[in-house]
């Protein structure tokens, strides 16, 4: 049993790529995303759990209740910062 990666965020900074990575190089694994759906609609995911914009824990907690006994876990969290 190959274990979904699952991915949380808030504005989708640099999803493309990763998911591209993903697709790349274990394309068996499946994709667990969690985000605002403006921001996840836009990617192709096996699971796609729609949540707004919340803090960084709320967001954890969510997917990860989702996920399988075993799972890889990335964390993808942007924040913006003022010059």
């Amino acid at each position: 049993m190959i274990s979904p990666i699952c991915i949380s965020t808030v504005t989708g900074k640099g999803l493309a790529v990763m998911l591209a990575s993903i697709n790349e190089y274990c394309p068996e694994a499946p994709v667990y995303l969690r985000g605002p759906l403006s921001v996840i609609d836009h990617f192709e995911a096996d699971y796609k759990m729609e949540g707004d914009k919340s803090n960084f824990g709320d967001a954890y907690n969510a997917i990860i209740d989702k996920r399988s006994p075993m799972v890889l876990v990335l964390w993808w969290w942007q924040t913006t910062t003022s010059s």
